[in-house]
């Protein structure tokens, strides 16, 4: 009789315990310790790409401008209020014409990017839509928005 056996089944119960608690560490360090694979651009599968309607977008956007205006019109908002909103709006739509983070980058950022073509409008906004007074020629803000929008080209 093997001497696990002349202890009783209480000692059967422990050294399955042990080496089920034994199985477990084993494994635990195998899955911590093997190597894993590397995530780099080069590994990472491309994303997928969003067909766009890029009328549709400028339809969206214009119209989207069109309600600013009337806000400012109807004396809704202030012209530095105009200004954030066409600066996020353009921005926005850049962000999903481009299916790129344009709408989080600052001015600098955007000097610096392949947009360099927002720039003179987005930076046309800063003044007036951070002063303190209000300032900037809200027509020229709209139309510059606009001919943005309407004349953007993949």
């Amino acid at each position: 009789m093997s001497p696990l056996l002349s202890q009783g089944p209480l000692a059967m119960i422990y050294a399955g315990g042990c080496i089920v608690l034994l199985s477990t560490i084993l494994v635990s360090i195998l899955l911590i310790t093997r190597r894993r694979q590397q995530k780099t651009l080069a590994s990472l599968s491309p994303a997928p790409s969003l067909a766009m309607d890029l009328t549709l977008l400028k339809s969206e956007y214009l119209e989207k401008i069109d309600a600013i205006e009337h806000e400012y019109r109807s004396r809704t908002i202030y012209a530095r209020v105009l200004h954030q909103q066409l600066s996020t709006v353009v921005r926005q739509f850049a962000s999903h014409a481009t299916q790129s983070s344009v709408a989080t980058m600052t001015l600098a950022d955007l000097k610096r990017s392949r947009h360099t073509k927002l720039v003179p409008i987005i930076e046309g906004y800063y003044a007036p839509e951070f002063s303190v007074v209000e300032n900037g020629n809200v027509d020229e803000a709209l139309a510059g928005a606009r001919k943005v929008v309407s004349e953007w080209s993949s």
